[in-house]
């Protein structure tokens, strides 16, 4: 724990170093961080400042007032609907930076990895990013991260780190898999794999290319109910035994909340 704790340290004295926007989510997310590995209560000011943090990225990067992003927080999902096309923002980024976060994952992959893991050496391939939650994560953590999804999706993700210095390669989808993944130490599948239409293929590259470190959020898991949900495809569904097979047998599988995994390689070279 002692030595998580002084890589951790030298994290926040960096990111102090930093000129980053007043709101910025940087020191409150590896402050958050630090609670979370000593198993210490988080008080409400964290949620809080990460919930302002998210509010100001919505309003700027949408042109809405901050009181609407606070009424809409507060709608229902089906009323929401009703507001995007007037207001001309996203649906799915806001679900995504409000209904979803996703850095505990983060704080996972960071705690398994970090006392042997020079992260500002390493290359992230946030796919499907979205909100890019693990994107802006690792990108805090001085790593290159590429992000990849569709285009509204990704230039949201692009503005996000870039207002915060972080430097980012943009790939829009549909992507050439077996390209996107060549020359990657980390890929991070937040929520995504499901919707592809050949999953089995963009982890067959993974394997190629010797990427070290997957992680996945659910997916090859998932039961009935979670396949029929809406964007979830057949095909994923239909592979989902082949490449739950594939990844155990490249890859030492790490365990998480419920579905969630880590994946070592097993013979990739060390991080």
């Amino acid at each position: 724990m002692e030595d998580l704790m002084a890589c951790l340290d030298k994290e926040i004295a960096r990111i102090k170093r930093l000129k980053l926007p007043g709101e910025d989510d940087a020191l409150n997310v590896l402050t958050w961080l630090r609670l979370d590995l000593k198993g210490a209560k988080v008080p409400p000011e964290i949620y809080e400042q990460q919930v302002f943090y998210r509010k100001c990225l919505f309003s700027e990067y949408y042109h809405v007032s901050m009181d609407d992003v606070d009424r809409w927080r507060h709608m229902s999902p089906e009323s929401r609907r009703t507001v995007w096309p007037e207001a001309h923002a996203d649906g799915y980024v806001f679900r995504t930076l409000f209904d979803y976060n996703s850095y505990r994952d983060c704080f996972f992959i960071y705690a398994m990895l970090a006392r042997d893991t020079d992260f500002s050496a390493l290359h992230v391939l946030d796919f499907g990013c979205l909100s890019a939650d693990y994107g802006y994560f690792f990108g805090l953590l001085g790593s290159y991260v590429t992000l990849c999804d569709f285009k509204p999706w990704a230039d949201f993700a692009a503005y996000r780190l870039r207002r915060s210095g972080l430097p980012c390669d943009v790939v829009y989808a549909p992507s050439v898999y077996h390209e996107i993944t060549g020359g990657q130490d980390m890929i991070c599948f937040g929520e995504v794999l499901e919707h592809l239409k050949d999953p089995f293929l963009m982890l067959q590259c993974c394997v190629q290319h010797a990427v070290p470190v997957l992680y996945t959020s659910c997916y090859p898991y998932g039961d009935d109910a979670y396949f029929m949900r809406p964007g979830h495809t057949v095909e994923a569904r239909q592979q989902a035994p082949a490449c739950l097979d594939l990844l155990r047998t490249h890859f030492e599988e790490i365990a998480f909340v419920r579905h969630r995994r880590l994946w070592i390689n097993k013979n990739a070279i060390d991080l």
